[in-house]
């Protein structure tokens, strides 16, 4: 009669761990705590690369680096644990994507607002109003968004040349020209004795 196959305990162990609020690190092992070390990095590594491969070779460097090789069997193992205790990547629910994306364009909103970006202001709140918030409190208030306004003094020769190239589109500088030479002061060298 064949063995039934014992529920990896470990496992089980690291996932009360990780729901129980109130866990510390010592009511894990050291194997157990190693373990959540590798399955972080694991899922880590399998939602920043593109495929299975890429992950197991970034695993197993890693595993050289802290003195702890791994082979291509324990890497893909750690994988598909770490996928089982947090969840595929893949197969996320659209309340946690919502979530997500809502967070991370709070985020865009805290460093806009730092900035005094007030393009990006606007975009963000569009956005948070396209996906659903109705935000009262962080809503954007255009007053309050430092202005600069910028002078810039410019002379009667300049001012009529980009008044010309604003109705025309283009300017002639030889007309520019030829009126700097008629209001041009004349004057005369004097002839010393």
């Amino acid at each position: 009669m064949a063995k039934a196959i014992p529920m990896d305990t470990n496992k089980d162990a690291i996932l009360a761990y990780l729901k129980n609020d109130e866990a510390k690190d010592s009511d894990l092992t050291r194997k157990q705590q190693q373990l959540l070390d590798w399955f972080v990095d694991a899922y880590t590594f399998f939602r920043n690369y593109n495929s299975m491969t890429e992950t197991i070779s970034a695993l197993k460097k890693m595993g050289e680096r802290r003195g702890d090789p791994i082979s291509s069997s324990t890497a893909r193992r750690y994988v598909n644990d770490a996928l089982e205790l947090f969840g595929s990547v893949n197969k996320m629910k659209a309340e946690v994507i919502k979530h997500i994306v809502m967070e991370t364009l709070l985020d865009a909103r805290s460093m806009a607002k730092a900035q005094n970006n007030a393009m990006a202001l606007k975009e963000i709140a569009k956005e948070l109003r396209a996906a659903g918030m109705d935000d009262d409190a962080g809503a954007l208030i255009a007053e309050d968004i430092e202005q600069h306004n910028v002078y810039i003094m410019i002379d009667q020769t300049a001012e009529r040349a980009l008044k010309k190239v604003h109705q025309g589109g283009f300017i002639d500088l030889g007309d520019i020209l030829n009126n700097q030479a008629e209001e041009a002061e004349i004057i005369e060298e004097e002839k010393n004795g």
